[in-house]
């Protein structure tokens, strides 16, 4: 079973992901630097840090024409038996042209798209 961030979980984990950093480079001043004022002085330079989020973490839009039954799932108001729904739906009818042409699947109106919006987009493949 796969295990699915919603978005407060998600921004708390960037953060903490944030200040892991941050506080990873200023051990690495603190280490180098034993003067408060060289401190100041000193840049910070982050080219070389890569980040690696666990692969339920997303970053950036679901495209609901490609996403994943998993992937579908962490949209607001999307639970398995709806993302079978759309993942059937785009199967039988092809991709969707915009988010609102989800709501020709049975139980997705307007609030619902509403409430996933700014995590989601629908585009059609080229």
């Amino acid at each position: 079973m796969k295990a699915t961030l919603d978005r407060a979980q998600e921004r708390g984990l960037l953060i903490l992901l944030g200040l892991a950093v941050v506080a990873a480079g200023l051990v690495l001043i603190v280490d180098h630097s034993p003067s408060e004022r060289s401190l100041r002085a000193q840049a910070i330079h982050l080219s070389e840090v890569r980040i690696l989020l666990p692969r339920f973490v997303r970053v950036g839009p679901i495209d609901v024409n490609t996403a994943s039954h998993e992937e579908l799932q962490a949209l607001a108001g999307i639970g398995p038996a709806m993302a079978q729904k759309i993942v059937e739906f785009r199967t039988l009818h092809g991709p969707f042209e915009t988010l609102d042409d989800l709501q020709d699947i049975r139980g997705i109106g307007p609030k619902t798209i509403e409430g996933f919006r700014d995590r989601a987009v629908a585009h059609p493949p080229q």
